[in-house]
């Protein structure tokens, strides 16, 4: 799970920053770097031990992500670049993206 440093607050979770990072229109980016970061860990966890090849790792989407035209070009980039077989990336839906219209 992402955690947010705040100079003040400390670690933040998720769910005291995501609706902010979504009403900035900042979630994409984030999102892209989540992506990006889940997929070079589980890539670096295969390099150092071959038995979790067979592993997975999970990131949610936001609504902004799932309205993004560059999502599935990211996504296919991000396993690609780091050898990583697509079925070993499981894209999540949060609940937020089914109760939006």
């Amino acid at each position: 799970m992402v955690r947010l440093e705040h100079p003040e607050r400390g670690l933040l979770s998720p769910y005291q920053f995501i609706s902010l990072a979504e009403e900035t229109g900042s979630i994409s980016k984030i999102g892209r770097w989540v992506l990006d970061e889940a997929c070079r860990a589980l890539a670096g966890w295969v390099a150092d031990d071959p038995g979790a090849a067979e592993f997975a790792v999970s990131v949610n989407l936001s609504v902004a992500q799932l309205l993004d035209p560059d999502l599935v070009p990211h996504v296919a980039a991000a396993v690609a670049n780091c050898g990583l077989p697509p079925e070993r990336l499981h894209l999540e839906v949060t609940e937020s993206v089914l109760s939006t219209d």
